[in-house]
C-alpha cells in the first residue's frame, strides 16, 4: 500500500533541507543501505520490542558505526536511537532492508532523490570524511609521492 502521506512528508522535509529528520526519522535504513552498497559495511540495527527496526546504521570497524549523525561508537548510536538507554544491536540483512524500502512504495522519483541525497551527504559533509574505507594502494601512493616531493626539496640543485 502506497503511503502518500508519508511520501509527501518526506518531500516537504527535502524542500526544507531537514536531512537529519529524513535519515534519522524513517529513512535510516536507506542511508545505511547506501553505505553498505558502496563500501560493503555490515548493516546493524535495534528493534522495537523485537519487531520492527527502531534504527539502522552500518558498522565501519570493530566498534564505530555510521548513521546520519556521523561516525560514533556503536553503543552511542544505539543509545541515541533508544532514548539514551542501552539497546542490543544486531546484524541486519541487506535484502531485508531492500524489501522494507520497496514496501514503502514511494514514487520512483522520491526514492531516487533520497538515494542521491544520501550519497551527496556522505560525499560532501565533513562529518563523513572518515566514512570511506581507507584505500591502502591510494594511501601508499600518496605517501610515496610525498616522500619524493620531500626528497626533491631537500636535494641541492646542481
Amino acid at each position: 500500500m502506497n503511503d502518500t502521506n508519508s511520501a509527501s512528508k518526506v518531500f516537504r522535509r527535502i524542500v526544507r533541507c531537514d536531512f537529519e529528520a529524513i535519515f534519522a526519522g524513517g529513512e535510516c535504513a536507506r542511508f545505511a543501505l547506501r553505505l553498505h552498497d558502496r563500501w560493503k559495511y555490515k548493516i546493524r540495527g535495534i528493534r522495537y520490542q523485537n519487531e520492527n527496526w527502531r534504527h539502522v546504521w552500518v558498522l565501519k570497524d570493530a566498534d564505530r558505526g555510521i548513521d546520519i549523525r556521523g561516525i560514533y561508537p556503536e553503543t552511542l548510536i544505539a543509545k541515541l536511537a533508544n532514548g539514551g538507554k542501552d539497546a542490543p544491536a544486531e546484524d541486519v540483512d541487506a535484502e531485508s532492508i531492500r524489501v522494507l524500502l520497496r514496501g514503502k512504495e514511494y514514487p520512483a522519483d522520491l526514492a531516487l532523490a533520497l538515494d542521491e541525497l544520501a550519497d551527496k551527504i556522505i560525499d560532501t559533509h565533513e562529518r563523513f570524511w572518515d566514512a570511506k574505507p581507507e584505500d591502502i594502494k591510494e594511501t601508499t601512493a600518496l605517501l610515496a609521492d610525498l616522500q619524493n616531493t620531500a626528497n626533491q626539496i631537500s636535494e641541492p640543485n646542481p
